[in-house]
């Protein structure tokens, strides 16, 4: 007996029409894919240099004023300044004189004791800078100020004559005086009283430089080493200080006594450019503006 089949007819393959709409299915899924990917990787680049770029404006927040508030322009801690640097004395250590000084004589070779306030980077060491708090007379305020020393050598531990019962360290310094004081400064016993600070300083500047990668920074100079702190910078006007005294009159770059306040404007970039939607890719710019008092100001 012969079997017939049901189906009638034989299986057939995919269509030349059916292959093409398959195949533009395909394609067209797979550039949606390939644009969603795309999309996530630019957002991605992108977040993570503008994370890069608030974690430099909270730094210029903080560091740079942090450094300049702790100026006493009318003292000298300014020493040089322009639009685009400023050199200045900053406080790296600080201590109590606990056993007085013996002036009156020869400035090279003056000794004391010195106890550490425990807020200090370091404890002091020979051939620091140091500022020696001046109280010329103490009926007046108006002679009140800074007497500048080299640190040349620290000695053994000795009980300090303060009343405090603490020990301090012996310092041997050679002290010299502020002729720029008014009134000047004199050699003369208990200028300096017990329980006078001791600051230890580091003559450091901040200001704008070209890098090897083509770039605007802002550094600090140290001993003539350049360290970046802030940047890139969106152009060579990304970093413009201006000061001002405490009437906020705008002050010459030689005025550097009289500052009561600084501005500091900021134009920063991100460290690498952002590939956008459209066009080429490009680097993000932010601005900030800051305002910085410096101490023992009545004013600010």
């Amino acid at each position: 007996m012969r079997v017939v089949s049901r189906t009638g007819s034989r299986r057939r393959g995919v269509t030349l029409a059916e292959l093409i709409v398959a195949l533009t299915m395909f394609a067209i899924i797979f550039a949606a894919i390939i644009k969603s990917l795309s999309t996530g990787q630019r957002a991605y680049d992108a977040q993570v240099a503008h994370t890069d770029l608030q974690q430099n404006v909270r730094l210029a927040s903080i560091m740079v004023p942090g450094e300049l508030r702790e100026l006493d322009a009318s003292d000298g801690d300014i020493i040089t300044m322009d639009s685009v640097s400023i050199k200045m004395r900053s406080l790296r250590q600080m201590g109590i004189i606990c056993t007085l000084p013996a002036l009156g004589g020869s400035l090279t070779a003056v000794t004391f004791s010195a106890r550490d306030t425990l807020m200090s980077m370091r404890y002091f060491a020979a051939g620091d800078s140091l500022l020696l708090y001046y109280e010329g007379n103490p009926t007046i305020r108006t002679d009140d100020s800074w007497m500048p020393a080299a640190l040349t050598s620290i000695g053994a531990n000795t009980a300090c004559t303060d009343g405090s019962g603490k020990t301090g360290k012996l310092f041997t310094a050679a002290l010299r005086l502020d002729a720029t004081t008014v009134p000047a400064q004199t050699n003369t016993a208990g200028v300096v009283p017990l329980g006078s600070p001791i600051r230890g300083f580091q003559v450091i500047t901040f200001k704008r430089y070209f890098a090897s990668d083509s770039n605007w920074y802002v550094g600090m100079d140290s001993a003539g080493t350049t360290l970046p702190l802030l940047g890139p910078l969106a152009d060579s006007l990304g970093f413009k200080l201006t000061y001002y005294d405490s009437l906020s009159n705008r002050l010459a770059n030689t005025a550097q006594r009289s500052v009561a306040r600084i501005n500091i404007a900021l134009a920063l970039k991100t460290a690498r450019a952002i590939r956008k939607e459209t066009g080429s890719p490009a680097a993000d710019t932010t601005r900030v503006t800051l305002d910085v008092a410096l101490r023992n100001n009545r004013r600010y």
